[in-house]
């Protein structure tokens, strides 16, 4: 019987031979269609429409309209004017697009309306170029001139993270069979990675040709199959509908969101979350391969199920029969190319989805050095950057508060201040406060970092979601300017500051809680752990869950109050983390909207939120018998009046290896308690395992799960992973004397 591996060493040759017969019979077609350019410069020095051709508006959301203007050859053109902006900053499938034909007249090209299927004529909407501007008459006769801009994938050039496995970095096609470089890029050859991967998240920077006078899928045509079977297409369909046979579609199986394809000769991004066909231990498939991609930094695929054995010209066109495959690389006869060529799998990183961190950052000066309640602060202005999508450049400033007492892999804390105060006022009473979790920040072994939205706050008020708010289809899938100037600026402090990346934490009060939530829970490979004050809401959260994807989220401790009237949606908040399995540990009262801890359950309070690191697993509880019930919004006749969620817990590391984990886990005691609590002695509780490093979890496999005391084994059980691949033990018996939770795969 073939393997997979086996069956691809076949079907590559019958595909290389099936493409030299193709390349023969389509040689002369090409020559037909014209010259395919593959230098930037050349092909502004050798035609005059090369700089015609691309995007006119603005690089920043809330334009109100977008062009794209695509070359045809000889002076022709096309023109798509789309209501709301460029895709990805506006416009969206459900809004206008018109077609215009353009065609050059001496140094003037302009442009009437025209009729092209599924796109009416709109006589109303007229234009020309000229200055290098678009000169767009739109409906009422209003006449704008909006200018020809280039942009950037924001992962363009994205480093790969440590572990990763880098398939091509410009030097040599030592990872691919039948690879080809050629001015340190790897070109569209048929060219298979050497290693096969299950699930991965991938990253690739791809260029397709300048190719006027070619059409369809003559035109800069190449693909990216997953596991030899499944492709996302590259294609020049700059300015097209957004078919499944275009950029960023699946071939056959789905068409994108939207059409992100950029301009012919820019580079652009693939970043892609691929999760394999899952087998159970017969052999028998328990599910499809799953699909998550973004095209130049936006969303065009969403947890997609791939249900088919392959797609069209798959090198691998058999039936499953396991989740294993390479990624190929297509040769469509033309010359595109590829570079940055890396991915993580789960054995790689603990993480989900690399992504980026820092959208650039605007020129940085220090203002000022002082002093405050005994701690060092250092008061930074800054401009903003580009990229933010500011819609005016604007200054801000943030204060940094180094620790006196670590100099490298430095824990640093991130504060969000309130509606009540600044960044600068926030940290004044934060330094000088002697108690109380949220604004008692003095431990030295602590940098602090200061921001603020309130300087701003046309732009940045409620740190983005007020934008959110405005325009919510255009941050579905992206992040709002006040976000992007965040976590731009813990990057910079990251680097200047020698922070260790795995213990970053973020914190906030009042409209900063509402804020900490909504960035922060999507953004679990920055954030160690989130802790919370009397949070304003939780639409900026939701908003971000569930409209794109991300990385798996920190561990929250949530502190509010039932009769606080921002806490209407609290049950929501807590019945969605239940419900996904994600950490929260959670006090009320009926103090209100008063950001006073130490009017909460005092066990909370003393959680060790802090112990949190990005780069080690924790447990997840749910359903512990502990618990107190939440008494909901404005009740103030149910029986816990003040209660908490998950506090009583604690526990240890102690082995993350390929094929044994294990954690010890307790309750915590009465003694050791600052303040005198009544500690339960035991408790019931589901256990769910994050952020593995290296113990493997295979989705068809089972798993023996044993709470151990010593020599005696308290409980022992099966378990399999669920359709996320996470393992959930239920019912585990949680006691003061600690015991160890062991999990190995059964044999």
């Amino acid at each position: 019987m073939f393997t997979e591996r086996a069956k691809l060493s076949v079907l590559s040759k019958r595909c290389l031979a099936v493409l030299i017969l193709a390349s023969m019979a389509v040689s002369s077609a090409d020559a037909a269609r014209g010259k395919a350019w593959t230098d930037p410069a050349k092909a502004a020095k050798e035609d005059p429409d090369f700089m015609i051709q691309g995007e006119y508006g603005s690089a920043k959301p809330g334009a109100d309209y977008g062009v794209q203007v695509v070359a045809l050859g000889g002076g022709n053109f096309e023109a798509y004017v789309l209501d709301g902006g460029l895709p990805g900053l506006g416009w969206t499938r459900d809004k206008v697009r018109s077609v215009l034909k353009g065609s050059r007249d001496g140094g003037k090209i302009t442009f009437v309306p025209f009729s092209k299927k599924n796109i009416p004529i709109n006589e109303k909407i007229s234009g020309k170029i000229t200055g290098g501007k678009f000169l767009l008459t739109v409906l009422g006769g209003k006449k704008l001139a909006l200018p020809r801009i280039e942009r950037k994938s924001p992962t363009l050039a994205a480093k790969p993270p440590k572990g990763a496995i880098v398939l091509f970095d410009g030097s040599s096609a030592e990872h691919w069979n039948n690879g080809k470089v050629e001015n340190g890029y790897l070109r569209a050859t048929g060219c298979t990675s050497k290693q096969f991967f299950t699930d991965y998240s991938l990253h690739l920077e791809f260029r397709t040709p300048y190719m006027p006078t070619a059409r369809g899928q003559g035109r800069g045509n190449s693909g990216i199959y997953h596991s030899g079977r499944w492709e996302t297409q590259v294609l020049d369909s700059f300015g097209l509908e957004g078919r499944d046979n275009e950029a960023g579609g699946i071939y056959s199986v789905s068409k994108p969101r939207l059409n992100m394809c950029l301009p012919p000769l820019a580079w652009q991004t693939y970043d892609v979350d691929f999760t394999a066909a899952k087998f159970d231990a017969d052999g028998k498939r328990t599910a499809w391969a799953r699909i998550t991609v973004k095209l130049n930094g936006v969303l065009v695929h969403k947890d997609l199920e791939l249900p088919k054995n392959f797609t069209t010209a798959a090198p691998i066109r058999s039936a499953l029969v396991n989740g294993e495959g390479p990624v190929f690389i297509q040769n469509h006869n033309n010359p595109v190319v590829y570079r940055n060529i890396w991915l993580t799998t789960p054995s790689t990183s603990g993480q989900s989805k690399p992504a980026p961190v820092s959208f650039g950052m605007g020129k940085v000066e220090l203002a000022e050095e002082k002093v405050v309640a005994g701690r060092k602060v250092l008061r930074y202005e800054h401009d903003s950057h580009p990229d933010w999508g500011y819609e005016k450049s604007q200054s801000d400033y943030f204060n940094v508060v180094p620790s006196p007492k670590v100099k490298n892999n430095v824990p640093l804390r991130v504060i969000l201040h309130g509606a009540g105060k600044s960044g600068d006022k926030a940290m004044t009473a934060g330094l000088a406060a002697k108690e109380g979790l949220m604004h008692f920040y003095g431990d030295e072994n602590f940098t602090l970092l200061y921001l603020d939205c309130r300087k701003n706050r046309e732009t940045d008020w409620w740190w983005g979601y007020h934008n959110i708010k405005r325009s919510g289809d255009t941050y579905k899938d992206g992040l709002t300017p006040a976000e992007k100037r965040v976590l731009s600026t813990i990057e910079w402090v990251v680097q200047k500051y020698n922070i260790d990346r795995n213990r970053i934490y973020l914190s906030g009060v009042s409209m900063g809680g509402s804020g900490s939530l909504g960035l922060g829970m999507c953004r679990g490979d920055i954030f160690a752990a989130i802790n919370v004050m009397v949070p304003a809401g939780i639409g900026h959260f939701l908003h971000r869950m569930e409209n794109a994807a991300h990385p798996k989220p920190a561990p929250v401790v949530n502190f509010s109050s039932h009769t606080d009237r921002w806490s209407k949606d609290q049950k929501d908040f807590m019945s969605y983390m239940d419900k996904n399995k994600y950490l929260t540990v959670y006090a009320w009262g009926p103090f209100g909207h008063t950001a006073d801890a130490h009017k909460s359950k005092s066990v909370v309070l003393e959680y060790p939120w802090l112990d949190f690191v990005k780069n080690q697993a924790y447990p997840v509880f749910t359903n512990a018998t502990t618990n107190q019930k939440y008494p909901g919004f404005m009740n103030k006749q149910a029986p816990d009046q003040k209660g908490q969620i998950n506090a009583y817990f604690r526990w240890k590391n102690i082995t993350d290896q390929a094929k044994r984990f294990e954690i010890q886990l307790r309750m915590v005691t009465k003694k050791e308690l600052k303040k005198s609590v009544d500690t339960p002695a035991s408790a019931i509780a589901d256990v769910t395992l994050r952020r593995l490093q290296n113990f493997k979890v295979n989705q068809s496999a089972k798993y023996k799960w044993s709470m151990i005391q010593g020599k005696s084994i308290l409980q022992t059980g099966e378990v399999s992973p669920d359709k996320q691949g996470l393992i959930t033990i239920k019912g585990v018996k949680i006691q003061a004397q600690p015991a160890l939770l062991v999990v190995v795969p059964v044999k």
